[in-house]
């Protein structure tokens, strides 16, 4: 099985995310850039979702045609699911639900937030809608890569 971490020192939390059966050599592409950082934000109409936008794929572009992939949609992934919305060229958008959500698009599954990391999870995207909202903070979430 194959994870990486999700941090946002700012914040001083963490999750750990394991590989899912689907999807794999998507993760794959996605742990070779790793080390990497985004700027972390919040979905504001489909749900509780995280998004951190424009994660730079500096070594290996996700270059999968749609036929190759599986797709699910966050509205019924479970809690935890972290997916990507396409490839933006030498950028993807990573998602990560964190309860409830009503976003019904369909997006790339690749790996799961460890069960005993959702509440951490959950302290995390409190934070950040709070700064989404109210506080305007600038928050970056880093990722990297775990044995």
């Amino acid at each position: 099985m194959k994870s990486f971490k999700m941090r946002w020192p700012v914040l001083n939390c963490e999750v750990l995310c394991d590989s899912i059966p689907e999807n794999q050599a998507v993760l794959d592409a996605l742990l070779e850039n790793m080390p990497g950082k985004a700027l972390q934000g919040h979905e504001m109409v489909g749900g509780r979702i995280l998004r951190c936008r424009a994660l730079q794929l500096k070594k290996r572009p996700l270059d999968f045609e749609d036929g190759e992939l599986t797709m699910e949609s966050l509205e019924q992934a479970p809690v935890g699911r972290v997916s990507l919305l396409g490839s933006l060229g030498s950028a993807v958008e990573l998602l990560v639900k964190y309860d409830d959500c009503v976003d019904d698009r369909d997006y790339i599954p690749v790996a799961q937030v460890r069960p005993e990391c959702l509440s951490e999870l959950r302290k995390a995207a409190k934070l950040q809608w709070r700064s989404a909202t109210r506080e305007q903070k600038t928050i970056v979430a880093e990722f990297m890569e775990v044995d």
